[in-house]
């Protein structure tokens, strides 16, 4: 019922009801329109029409029609809906969690990453000097700022052509030599917010002959109970 175009969200949105609660795992992180349909269930009129909600939050894309590439004005809308959410984030339930062990391991860019980097900070420097920005001007920060953060996992997520990531040797470094998967039954979980990087993990690990299970957005929903069980039951 995220997708307010589905029919099993139609259906809902029909039924009368003294009481409604919505459990929701991520609604505003993966699109912003999955929080509309949410609350839409809820309160119909709570935030109006969908092409108003869009017009005030929404910035498309001008070659794509209906293509959404930004959002913004997103700390009114938290206001907004202050009255209906109830957002547990860590900071309140900290207390409540196991004891874990952080170990952040700084890794340098290589010197094409550098160069690259620092050709996207060069652009967004230039942006955010601007008095006013458009909403094309936000549409490219946002590129920008996404190309900036991708190159720092490997350049080959700019340029497929090259393969500059001192981040996936620091990795597999850690995977083979100090954790040394291959001889113990320890398993590992990775998260990377590009499936790209997925993709060159995946390399890493055929390599050493090694198993894993990769799970994404674009892996349909009714197969990822079998990939988590897989992953948790399968000892290779």
């Amino acid at each position: 019922m995220k997708n307010y175009e589905t029919k099993t969200a139609s259906a809902i949105k029909r039924l009368k009801t003294k009481h409604k609660l919505v459990i929701t795992g991520t609604p505003i992180e993966n699109r912003l329109i999955d929080i509309y349909s949410i609350i839409n269930t809820i309160d119909p009129y709570y935030l109006g029409p969908l092409w108003e909600f869009s017009w005030q939050h929404c910035l498309f894309d001008p070659l794509k029609t209906n293509k959404i590439a930004g959002y913004y004005d997103l700390q009114k809308l938290n206001t907004s809906l202050a009255g209906l959410l109830i957002r547990r984030e860590k900071s309140d339930v900290l207390s409540q969690l196991p004891m874990i062990q952080q170990q952040d391991v700084p890794v340098e860019l290589s010197p094409l990453q550098k160069e690259l980097h620092a050709g996207f900070m060069k652009g967004i420097a230039k942006l955010i000097s601007k008095r006013f920005l458009t909403p094309y001007d936000l549409q490219r920060l946002n590129l920008l700022l996404a190309s900036a953060r991708m190159v720092c996992d490997s350049s080959y997520l700019i340029d497929d052509k090259t393969h500059d990531s001192p981040k996936l040797i620091e990795l597999e470094d850690i995977l083979f030599e100090k954790l040394d998967i291959t001889h113990n039954s320890r398993k590992v979980i990775i998260f990377s917010e590009w499936i790209k990087v997925h993709k060159i993990i995946g390399q890493m690990l055929r390599k050493h002959k090694t198993g894993f299970a990769e799970l994404n957005g674009k892996v349909p929903v009714k197969f990822r109970g079998d990939l988590i069980k897989h992953f948790e039951n399968d000892p290779n």
